[in-house]
């Protein structure tokens, strides 16, 4: 039976997503489109942001819109977009959080969008997008994921954020979102970087501190030097005292998940990081399938969501 009700799901969404692609194609007028169209896009002013000490250099690159305002990222639910760098017939797309409508130093008028990269020596990407001047264009395509259902909030008032480095470009968007939701009591940052001179959007981050005294505390970790409110690597000690967590307070499996009171997790950075904070925070009792702030639906999800746009419903509705 579960097997036939998997084939049926299979043809469900491919036939929605067919439709689904048709309707944008012909309708939408967004200057980024989703799923696999990419739109050549100018650069239209770079700036570094790292101080003279980092350790890595760190560049704005702002890019102009052709339909001002659009595309409509929902950056608190971890928007991103896919561009294309080197020799694109062969080399995949990589993927970069945008900063849009003032978000991050960014420009508030929409006309214009900004990708914050860490230009890393070893790193194709983030070199070739170095090479790109002013006037010059660049293809990306977006926003990813193209259907909000795939990814959930976890809801609850206590949210615990970690981020390496220039991870704060997501962070920070999912940060202002939380603050804006009435029911969320708290919320904290542990901030980890190799030292202060490789912190970018610094001032925006503290004008956010600013405005939320009471709601928003941010901490800083260097793993290279003091000055922060912790010195070296990101551990299970560290996050227990950043996030005054409990050891085993996460206890009690899925049947917490529906506490608002539980504690909420997002962790900011390469697939490495994530995978060793989610390691440390498993060890204090927070399992990730349980405290995760932000979680991907399974298929099922998925077939929902076509199946509410097809009846009128919007692509970013449900959220």
């Amino acid at each position: 039976m579960w097997v036939v009700l998997q084939a049926v799901a299979g043809v469900v969404v491919a036939a929605a997503v067919g439709v689904v692609v048709r309707l944008q194609t012909r309708h939408a007028h967004s200057a980024l489109q989703p799923f696999f169209r990419f739109r050549s896009l100018p650069l239209v002013e770079r700036t570094v942001l790292s101080g003279p000490g980092a350790s890595v250099r760190t560049v704005r690159f702002r890019f102009a819109l052709d339909t001002p305002g659009l595309p409509n990222f929902d950056l608190g639910r971890g928007d991103h977009l896919k561009l294309r760098w080197g020799d694109a017939v062969f080399l995949k797309p990589r993927s970069y959080s945008p900063l849009v409508g003032g978000l991050g130093g960014s420009d508030p008028s929409h006309r214009t969008f900004d990708l914050v990269v860490k230009i890393y020596p070893r790193d194709g990407a983030s070199q070739w997008l170095d090479t790109v001047r002013v006037g010059e264009t660049v293809q990306m395509s977006g926003p990813f994921p193209p259907l909000a259902e795939m990814n959930v909030r976890n809801g609850g008032r206590n949210i615990n954020v970690v981020c390496f480095g220039v991870g704060i470009t997501e962070a920070i968007a999912v940060l202002v979102a939380e603050l804006e939701r009435q029911n969320v009591e708290k919320v904290t940052m542990l901030w980890a970087n190799r030292n202060r001179d490789d912190v970018v959007l610094g001032p925006a981050v503290e004008s956010l501190a600013q405005r939320y005294p009471d709601r928003l505390t941010v901490r800083y970790a260097f793993s290279r030097a003091a000055g922060g409110d912790f010195k070296g690597r990101v551990d299970a000690a560290m996050l227990a005292t950043a996030f005054d967590l409990a050891d085993g307070g996460g206890a009690g499996g899925r049947a917490r998940m529906a506490v608002v009171d539980t504690p909420r997790f997002l962790v900011v950075g390469t697939k490495a990081m994530k995978n060793e904070t989610w390691t440390n925070l498993a060890h204090l009792g927070y399992q990730r399938i349980d405290h995760e702030l932000l979680q991907k639906k399974g298929a099922m999800g998925i077939v929902q969501g076509l199946v509410n746009v097809l009846v009128g419903g919007s692509l970013r509705a449900h959220m």
